[in-house]
């Protein structure tokens, strides 16, 4: 799809108001920004969606609330304050979330998936650290080997043999 015919989509689709849509690159694989002026995407293919913002909800400008995919294929779908980092990374929503190489995290807050297809499906400040860990969400967990199915501070005490 050309640049114009995804432009005339998003007028179409009501997406084009005070802040139009920015699609960046050759054409066969762009950067697509949404919305806000406050979210970056930087990298082949990198989409940022709904969600960030250039301001607190008091009205302050605030850089903090930005959405940012960087890097190539990154996609973040909306929330606020969230990051899509390395290649291949996913953040769909929540606040204040970050996803690393070819990493998910599905919402919540303050969640963090670094290890190489790691995932945090949700809750609150958990952790996917090793390569393939998942943490299915609730609060404050942590996983380094193993898939963890929540609860609070459930793995991380435990090491894989």
């Amino acid at each position: 799809m050309t640049r114009t015919r995804l432009l005339l989509f998003a007028t179409s689709m009501g997406l084009a108001g005070a802040e139009s849509p920015r699609f960046v690159g050759d054409g066969y694989a762009p950067s697509i920004v949404l919305g806000s002026s406050a979210k970056i995407a930087n990298g082949i293919g990198a989409t940022v969606g709904g969600g960030g913002s250039t301001r607190s909800s008091a009205g302050v400008l605030d850089a903090t609330f930005r959405n940012s995919a960087i890097g190539l294929f990154n996609t973040v779908a909306g929330g606020s304050s969230n990051q899509a980092q390395g290649n291949f990374s996913t953040v769909s929503g929540g606040v204040g979330n970050t996803a690393g190489a070819s990493s998910t995290v599905s919402g919540g807050s303050a969640n963090k998936a670094f290890g190489s297809f790691g995932s945090v499906s949700g809750g609150t400040g958990n952790t996917a650290s090793g390569q393939g860990s998942t943490v299915s969400g609730c609060l404050s967990n942590l996983c380094r080997w193993r898939p963890q199915l929540g609860g609070r501070q459930q793995c991380g005490r435990a090491s894989w043999q």
